[in-house]
Formats: structure tokens, sequence, C-alpha cells
């Protein structure tokens, strides 16, 4: 029965609040990975969201969401591809308060809550990892509950909600011919760098930061040329557009998705400046070719203002595209090809798999070229024996419903995996997203049979037989390294791209399974297979071929209007 409940979306947090106050049988509510597994290793008394969660929350958190975000105004921004951004923005805080309504409505229903303990932290940041709000959340949502709070909530005053101003400091040398504009080093997109130098190309990058001078040198002796954006001074300006107030269930939520309105477009905006920017230097320099990994946000607008000034231009998503099977899966699915597919862009479709995301889609008229693979893992000789299991998680401040593992499926996943370990005599590697490399440690502690890494994908791939994901762009990594996948998905809820559900058919590249025991059966057929057909879901080709077929002909190709 939990009657007195602390919640936190940080170790820190939690470790604030219990510091501050002097109760007994408190029961924690973890809002992320780290905290959960923390309250488990130190014995802090913990809820565990699994009793409360299941495919029908999923669906109510995305239907909700599509509503709210329908109804946004971006009128104050001019480029779409930053409206997208604020809208991801807005899906993801949405999500996360919605999520966490529905969850106290389901303890509430099993347990009398008598008291909520919060840290009264109240820190604005759109991107910030450290972005707190859930004692204003709490607040809104808990009327029956008394919630008592640690700190006051402090209204905190940043410079977001001043517009800034930025000036350009280049290095591109007068009438420099053959440029390629790479919108960051991500991703494997050096491999754009190395393909540049090899071909007499430039490469031109944005930094916005400053960079000394002796850098500069070095990067010009390899045909690079950076961009700095530099903030200048900030402005006070009036903003005339009004962002609608925001209701779920009869409750306002306006003052907790947004925290301070003018902030929230004061980013947005600033955000845009940094990207206008661009179009002068778009304009004076012979740019051959844009090349992005993103159609949202600063990325994304590279591709934007390049197209409407007549440049080549090119998105090589850092995703996974695909299909879908069900109503959820197609509102994910379209929801991550926001972020992955530009319209602005000639799009490459690296995969059979994302060339099966155009089919189901139906997007006909969208230019897209079949370039195979080019930044996805390629290792070669992968002889390992052992399994790796990765995916993708979010935390409570970016939280995405549907197509994503929660933190708390993960963290029994890797319950069930552990006590699979045990019985087996390969070795289980779990990569953890990299944001949450810091709570290996912790992880560690927990799982003692289980072989937790943070190694690059090269490295890690010469020991791996097989891979176990739900979603994941480390799907595309391990076909394209010959390393066979099983989707596990417990839930039935998603299923990531097509694949086989006869789990004792051999020499397959992808199966899909629903628990335990069919994913130890499906394990023992791909350790017996010897002849898995990769070609279902890959394109032929070596990487720098494909890069250089690609690169090439959209280099040389006539712009269309």
């Amino acid at each position: 029965m939990y009657k007195k409940i602390i919640i936190a979306q940080s170790i820190k947090e939690l470790k604030y609040i219990l510091k501050n106050i002097n109760d007994n049988n408190l029961f924690c509510l973890p809002l992320n990975l780290k905290t959960q597994i923390y309250c488990e290793v130190s014995k802090i008394p913990f809820i565990n969201l699994s009793q409360y969660s299941n495919n029908l929350l999923h669906k109510k958190m995305q239907s909700e969401t599509e509503k709210i975000i329908k109804k946004s105004n971006t009128s104050f921004l001019k480029l779409e591809s930053i409206k997208s951004s604020y809208h991801q923005w807005l899906e993801y805080k949405t999500v996360s308060i919605i999520f966490l309504y529905y969850i106290l409505e389901e303890i509430k229903k099993k347990n009398k809550v008598e008291r909520i303990y919060t840290s009264g932290w109240d820190n604005f940041s759109i991107l910030d990892r450290e972005s707190y709000y859930t004692t204003r959340v709490v607040k809104n949502i808990c009327k029956e509950i008394e919630v008592e709070s640690v700190d006051k909530i402090q209204n905190i005053i940043l410079d977001y909600s001043k517009i800034k101003q930025y000036k350009i400091l280049s290095n591109i040398p007068k009438n420099k011919k053959n440029l390629i504009f790479i919108s960051n080093l991500g991703y494997n997109f050096n491999k754009i760098l190395h393909w540049s130098y090899k071909n007499n190309y430039s490469s031109v990058i944005p930094i916005y930061k400053k960079i000394n001078y002796l850098k500069k040198i070095f990067l010009y002796f390899f045909n690079i040329y950076v961009i700095q954006i530099i903030e200048t001074k900030k402005i006070k300006k009036i903003l005339r557009t009004k962002l609608p107030n925001i209701f779920f269930k009869n409750i306002n939520l306006s003052d907790c998705i947004y925290q301070n309105k003018l902030n929230v477009m004061a980013f947005f905006l600033n955000l845009e400046n940094k990207a206008l920017l661009f179009k002068n230097i778009f304009k004076k320099n012979s740019i051959d070719l844009i090349v992005s990994n993103s159609s949202i946000g600063l990325d994304g607008s590279f591709l934007e203002i390049g197209k409407s000034l007549k440049k080549k231009t090119l998105n090589i998503p850092h995703g996974t595209l695909t299909g879908f099977f069900n109503k959820g899966g197609k509102v994910f699915n379209k929801k991550i090809s926001n972020a992955l597919f530009s319209t602005y862009a000639v799009n490459a479709l690296q995969s059979k798999i994302t060339t099966n995301f155009k089919k189901k889609f139906k997007i006909n008229g969208a230019q897209c070229l079949s370039t195979g693979n080019l930044i996805f893992n390629n290792q070669d000789n992968c002889v390992g024996n052992n399994i790796l299991y990765a995916e993708t998680n979010k935390d409570y401040f970016n939280y995405r419903s549907f197509g994503f593992q929660t933190f708390y499926e993960f963290l029994n996943n890797l319950n069930t995996l552990d006590q699979l370990a045990g019985k087996i005599e390969q070795k289980i590697y779990v990569k953890p997203h990299p944001n949450e490399f810091d709570a290996i440690s912790y992880l560690k502690k927990k799982y003692k049979n289980l072989y937790f890494t943070k190694e690059k994908n090269n490295k890690l791939f010469k020991k791996i037989k097989i891979t176990i994901s739900f979603s994941s762009s480390m799907i595309e990594d391990s076909l394209y390294s010959k390393i066979p996948v099983i989707l596990y998905d417990v839930h039935k809820r998603y299923k990531h791209c097509e694949a086989e559900q006869n789990i004792y058919k051999k020499n397959c590249a992808i199966y899909y399974v629903n628990n335990i025991n069919n994913l130890s059966k499906c394990i023992g057929t791909i350790l017996k297979s010897n002849a898995v057909q990769f070609n279902k879901y890959v394109m032929s080709g070596d990487i720098d071929l494909n890069f250089n077929n690609t690169l090439k002909n959209l280099i040389f190709r006539k712009i269309e209007n």
C-alpha cells in the first residue's frame, strides 16, 4: 500500500528530497532508468511502473498528444524545419505529463495515497536533461492529494526570454570551388570528409563556439573550412503571437508545458535566427552539395534554405525508417519520419527496410535515391558467438510513446536476459543508449550475468553472433554487419519491420518473438544457421563505392525546378 510517494526525475532530485524530509514508509516513483536502478541497488522502496503500464496507456498518450499538437500555433516561426522542431519538443513535453497523469491515476485506484513529496525544482531548459518540472505538474493534476515540496516553485528568468543576435565568422576563401556543406560530424558523417578529401572537394562545417587559430590551420590542411556562429548581443523584442492554452481532461496544462511562453518562443526564434544566417553563406559561396542527417531543427533548416536557393541537397537519415503493422505503429513511424525524411532534399534509402517505409507511406512524390549503405555500421568478419541486446531508451523529459521501450520495460527485459545468461554458454552483452552510459555502474551491481558495454560498434560487433532489439538503428547496423536480429516485443505492441515468426526456420535475417521461451529457441535456431539470407533487408555495394556513386550523382545532376 503506497501512502506516501516521492516523485523524482533523477538520482540527484531523489537524494535532495530524502535529505530534506523527515518521514517514514516512503516509496519513490522513479521517472527514469538511473533513478529506478539506483533505488534497486540502494534498497530504497520504489513503485515499479510496469504494474501500472500497458499498451492501452501507450495508445492513450499517443492519441491525446496528437490532439494537442494539432492545435498548436507556430505562426511566430518562418522555417518549416524549425516549426517541426517545436512540434517535436511539444510532443516530448506533453507525452511526459500525460504519462505521469495516467500513472498516478492507476496508482490511486489501488492505493490510498495520502501525500506526494516533490523537490520544488523548476528549471526551464528545452534541450537539457536537467529540466525539472514535475512539482508544477503534480500540483496541477493532483488536487485531491496533499503535495508537499521541499522548495517553493520559483519562476527562474533565463536568457531564453531575450532574442539573440549572431554573426558568422567564416574562413572560406573567396571564389573557392568544389565545396560540400556538412551539417555536423555525428553518425559517421566523417565518412563524407574522407570522400571529399579523396576527391579534391573541400568540406564546410558549422561550429557553434569559437575555435583557436591553430585548429583552423590544422583543418585547412585537410581541406576543411569552419563557419563559426558567435552570439553578439541580446535584445528585447515584443512577441505578438500568443501560444494557445493547452487543456487535457479539463485541466489547464499550459503552465506545466510552457513554464514560460516567452522563453519557449524566444528559444525557437533564436534557433531560427541562427539558421537564417546561413542564407548569405549559401548565396556567396559556390557550394555543390548540402548534406544533413536530420530534416528538422537547425540541421534540417540547412536543407530547407539550400533548396530555396536551388542548391543541391542530400538527407542521409541517422535513424531507421520502416513500415507499420497496426495503427499505433503507423502514427509512431510517421512521427519518426518527420525528423528523418525531408521534403527539401534527396533522401537516401540505405536499406530495403527504408524502401518499404517509402512504399507503405506512399511517398511517391518525394525525391528518393536508393543509395545502399552510407552511414550504418558494416563491420566485416563478425565471427563472435555472443549476443547483443541494444535499445533506444528515452528519458522523462524527451519521452515518446508506443515505438520505444520505456526504461522500466528495458529493465524488465534485463531481468529476463540475466536469468537466460545464467543458463547458456554465450555471453549476453548489453549496450544501453549513450544517454544511459552513466548508469552502467549501477546496472552491473544488479545484473551479475550480463556484460554491459559502451564499446564502439566496429569493435563490439566482432564478438557478436545475434542482436536483440525492440526498435533501434542498431538493427540495420547489425544486418549490414551480417549479424541476424531478433525483434523482442513482450508486450505485442510494436513490430519494427517484416520478420520471420517461425522460430524454427533457419537462415532468416530477422525474427519476431514475444516471450522468453521463444527467444531462447530462436537463439538456438540462429546458432545452427549457416547461410543467413540478409539480401531481403540490405542492399549490396561497398560503402566507399556507395558514397562515390551517390555524391557524384547528386553533384553533377541538374537541379529540378
